[in-house]
C-alpha cells in the first residue's frame, strides 16, 4: 500500500571500505542488553555505544584509529559478551585478570586465508622475527605494528608483505595491515575493515545486531529488547511530515502485563497531511496520512524482534517493501495488534531523526529479555509468495516457532511524474 522502503543497509555501510552482500534468509537473534551506565560514549555515525570495559579498552588502544567504528552494541554471543567493531570483535573474560579481561578475536584467521608456512629468518635487522608462526615484520609495517599494540592488537604475524592488488598488505591473527603510500604519512599504514569483512561478506553476524540504536535508548531503568530502524533519505515530504506523526504519537507509551495495543490509535493524533497511498484498486491516491505504512512497517519489525506476541498483522496488497514478507499495513479494518506479554512493564519508543536520515522504533523493558528471537526467511515459494518464521526460546525452557505465509496481488504500478494528475480519496 506504500511505496518501496530503501534498503536498510545504506547506513550500516556508510564508512565501509568493503562492500558486503545483503543476507536476506539468514537466522537473527533479536538485539537485547543491559541498560546505559554513565560510562558510555554513543557514535551516531553508525549509531551504537560502547560502554564500560569495552570503552576503556577502546580509549587506551587507539580508538577508532585501530578499532573503527562501532558496528553493534555489545551482545551475547555463545555464551560470552561481544562487540563488533569495523575492524575488530572485543570479547569480555570475566574469569581472567584485570588486565586481559578484555580480549581481542583472533578474526584474521577467522576471516584471512590459512597461515602461510615459516619463511626462513631475515638476515635485516630492520625486520622482527616471530618464531611462534615463522614470519617477520619488517618496512613499512614494523613500527605501525610496535606503536599501536603489538601482539595484544594484532596477534602474530601469519603471512609475509605481500602485493594484494596495488597494495601491499600482512596478515596477522588479529589484522590485515594495509600499506597505501599515496596517503598522508600518518595514514600510510591501517588495518583493514575485517569486522565489516566477517559480518557482511561472511554474514556470521545478524544484520539486525547492525541495526542502529537510537541515542539514549533504555536510559538507567529500562533495558533494550529490540529495534528497528529505516532509513528515510528518499521519502517525500508528506511521507516526512505523516512518519513523524506517527512516531511522536507513539514515542513513550507503556505498556502493562498483559496489555494490548493497537498501532492505529497513533492515527487520531493531530498533524496528519493527505499523502500518497494505494487505493482499492492498487492505483496511487492522495489520501490522508498517506506513507504511514512505513511507520507500521517499522513498528512491526521492532515488536517481531522482541519476541512480543503479535495477534494482527496484515502485509501490502503488492510487493512494495524490501526484503517482502517483513512489511504491515495500517488503514480502514487492518492494524498491527500486539500484546505484552511479559511478566513486566515494556516502554514503546519512536522517533524520526530528519537529520541522521532514519525512523526508529524501540522497546524498553524494566527486566532483562527473557527470550531469544530468531528470524528465518524470506524464502520465496512463488512468483509473488514469501514465508517467514520467527523461533522464540523462553528463559523457563518453551519454545514457539512461527510461519507466516505472505501472497501479494503484484508489482507496485510506477509512481507518475505528474504527481498533480492523480486523483484523491
Amino acid at each position: 500500500m506504500r511505496r518501496v522502503a530503501a534498503l536498510m543497509l545504506l547506513l550500516v555501510l556508510l564508512f565501509a571500505l568493503v562492500a558486503p552482500t545483503a543476507a536476506l534468509a539468514e537466522g537473527v537473534t533479536a538485539q537485547a542488553g543491559a541498560s546505559r551506565s554513565a560510562n558510555n560514549r554513543y557514535f551516531p555515525l553508525t549509531g551504537h555505544n560502547v560502554s564500560g570495559a569495552f570503552l576503556s579498552f577502546f580509549d587506551s588502544h587507539g580508538g577508532i584509529d585501530t578499532f573503527g567504528l562501532p558496528r553493534t552494541d555489545a551482545f551475547e554471543e555463545n555464551g560470552r559478551l561481544v562487540q563488533y567493531f569495523q575492524r575488530h570483535r572485543m570479547e569480555w573474560w570475566p574469569e581472567n585478570p584485570p588486565a586481559w579481561q578484555v580480549q581481542l578475536a583472533l578474526i584474521g584467521d577467522l576471516v584471512l586465508p590459512q597461515a602461510d608456512p615459516p619463511a626462513p629468518k631475515p638476515a635485516d635487522p630492520s625486520s622482527q622475527y616471530f618464531p611462534q608462526t615463522g614470519h617477520s615484520v619488517g618496512p613499512p609495517f614494523r613500527d605501525y605494528f610496535s606503536s599501536h599494540g603489538g601482539l595484544a592488537i594484532f596477534g602474530y604475524p601469519t603471512s609475509e608483505a605481500y602485493n594484494l592488488g596495488a597494495v601491499l598488505v600482512q596478515r596477522f591473527q588479529r589484522a590485515r595491515l594495509e600499506y597505501r603510500p599515496e596517503n598522508p604519512p600518518a595514514f600510510r599504514v591501517q588495518p583493514g575493515l575485517l569486522g565489516d569483512e566477517y559480518i557482511f561478506n561472511l554474514k556470521r553476524v545478524p544484520l539486525e545486531r547492525t541495526q542502529p540504536v537510537p541515542e539514549g535508548a533504555a536510559p538507567d531503568g529500562w533495558v533494550l529488547w529490540g529495534s528497528w530502524t529505516t532509513p528515510t533519505a528518499g521519502f517525500l515530504p508528506f511521507k516526512l511530515q505523516n512518519s513523524e506523526v506517527a512516531m511522536k504519537a507513539l514515542d513513550g507509551t507503556v505498556l502493562a502485563p498483559g496489555e494490548v495495543y493497537r498501532f492505529s490509535k497513533v492515527l487520531s493524533a493531530p498533524g496528519y497531511v493527505r499523502g500518497l497511498g494505494y487505493g482499492a484498486d492498487n492505483q496511487w491516491r492522495w489520501m490522508n496520512a498517506g506513507g504511514t505504512c512505513g511507520a507500521a512497517t517499522t513498528f512491526y519489525r521492532a515488536i517481531y524482534n522482541a519476541g512480543l506476541q503479535i495477534l494482527e498483522v496484515h502485509p501490502h496488497t503488492l510487493v512494495s517493501y524490501d526484503p517482502p514478507g517483513w512489511d504491515a499495513t495500517v488503514g480502514d479494518y487492518l492494524d498491527v495488534v500486539i500484546r505484552n506479554d511479559t511478566p513486566g512493564e515494556l516502554r514503546l519508543r519512536g522517533r524520526l531523526d530528519r537529520q541522521a536520515g532514519r525512523m526508529m522504533v524501540w522497546v524498553e523493558g524494566r527486566q532483562l529479555p527473557d527470550r531469544t528471537v530468531t528470524r528465518r526467511g524470506p524464502n520465496h515459494l512463488a512468483e509473488f509468495t514469501y514465508e517467514v518464521f520467527r523461533d522464540i526460546v523462553y528463559q523457563d525452557g518453551r519454545q514457539t516457532h512461527e510461519r507466516r505465509e505472505i501472497t501479494y496481488a503484484g508489482n507496485p504500478p510506477p509512481l507518475p511524474a505528474d504527481l498533480s494528475k492523480i486523483p484523491q480519496q
